[in-house]
């Protein structure tokens, strides 16, 4: 039987391989960031998800693109593609980023996910080694549906949220290099992503007073520059081409679409496409379990942004950071929000800009609250030494 061939040992044995060096990461990373218990549990809990959300809740064919960046990344780290055939699309270029990971083996669906979760567990730490996850926004990173949904398939999309993360770190501590590689892995991955970090850097950089008066000119030059070079991005012709593309490929007929006529009526169709954007599907327009589901996260994730829009109204941090993460959230739900007609690709592309908000305005807020106003996520880095956290160290040197 098959089930009892080679084969299937083969895989057994390398993804058990992959399982292990996994396990092994987590516990580093446990035992560096200090871990609650309930929190290494949730931390091993994500690793498990990778194998129940495919073949026990759903098949991998159900997200076809999992298919696709596996058998890409399969055939580039076996030597069955040259990496320069083929058009270099944002698939392709994924796909060749998950064949280059230091993970052992890609032999199954599984070996990307466990890519994605790796990645996930690196984004913990480093959060948590930049005072970030340890109030409000660490159970917002552990329990967050959608986020544990797409860090556990082999698909793109944490990639992209991994990346705009970094990106607000980079923004933060004016790491200049940095930001530059992840930008243009963000510009490869998901250039509307990177064309909406660009004009919230811009709208960041007028107002920032931790950038100096010739660099805003710099910045703002290079912005605009680039998008000069995607200004078709921008035009209206071409918001409603992508507007009504999206709506063909959603209900296959124009039936109820509407184009935006004029900047008028873009202004409107913007600022009610925002929370329409974060609540979609509303519970009556579900039309399955699993969309009443995401109706029900969707009210969740509307009182959370909420709660934090208000509470970090006051924030006054050094380089005003609340500032950069709300311009990037609301220019990116409006954008999405005018294009995005269906609900289950609402929630796909919205996840990234959720988390990015969520994590960065509760753990800004929690830090001015505690009265860091020189944030060790700015100026200087916690000392795990201490027996009372990073937080209570930093206070110690001061005091």
């Amino acid at each position: 039987m098959e089930f009892f061939s080679s084969q299937f040992y083969l895989q057994i044995l390398t993804e058990g391989a992959n399982v292990l060096f996994a396990s092994m990461i987590t516990i580093y990373v446990i035992n560096k960031t200090r871990c609650e218990p309930e929190v290494s549990f949730l931390l091993f809990f994500h690793l498990f998800a990778v194998f129940l959300f495919n073949h026990v809740m759903f098949d991998p064919g159900y997200m076809g693109d999992q298919v696709h960046y596996f058998d890409r990344a399969f055939r580039y780290r076996n030597g069955l593609s040259d990496l320069s055939e083929g058009r270099f699309d944002k698939e392709g270029f994924a796909s060749r980023l998950y064949a280059f990971f230091p993970i052992p083996f890609i032999e199954t669906i599984y070996s990307v996910c466990l890519i994605n979760y790796l990645l996930f567990v690196g984004l913990f730490m480093l959060l948590r080694r930049n005072n970030f996850l340890f109030a409000l926004d660490k159970w917002v990173y552990l329990l967050y549906p959608s986020l544990l949904l797409y860090s556990s398939l082999a698909l793109r999309d944490w990639m992209v949220t991994f990346c705009m993360v970094v990106l607000g770190l980079c923004v933060f501590q004016r790491r200049y290099l940095f930001m530059a590689l992840f930008l243009w892995l963000l510009l490869t991955l998901k250039t509307q992503n990177f064309l909406i970090f660009l004009a919230a850097y811009a709208g960041y950089a007028l107002f920032s007073n931790r950038v100096s008066f010739g660099m805003r000119l710099a910045l703002l030059g290079a912005t605009g520059a680039v998008i000069g070079a995607f200004r078709e991005w921008f035009s209206l012709d071409r918001l409603n081409l992508y507007r009504k593309a999206m709506y063909w490929e959603d209900f296959r007929n124009y039936d109820n679409y509407e184009g935006i006529e004029g900047y008028g009526d873009l202004l409107w169709k913007t600022l009610t496409s925002i929370p329409y954007m974060l609540l979609k599907p509303l519970p009556w327009e579900a039309g399955s379990a699993f969309q009443l589901v995401q109706s029900l996260e969707n009210l969740g994730l509307f009182l959370l942004v909420c709660y934090a829009a208000w509470n970090t109204r006051k924030c006054r941090l050094p380089g005003n950071p609340v500032l950069f993460v709300n311009l990037y959230f609301f220019i990116g739900m409006a954008v999405n929000g005018l294009v995005v007609s269906n609900f289950g690709t609402a929630v796909r592309y919205k996840f990234p800009f959720v988390v990015f908000y969520l994590v960065f305005s509760l753990g800004l807020w929690r830090q001015w609250k505690q009265g860091r106003e020189d944030s060790g996520l700015l100026v200087e880095k916690p000392d795990w030494r201490q027996d009372d956290g990073p937080v209570a160290s930093v206070e110690k040197e001061r005091s």
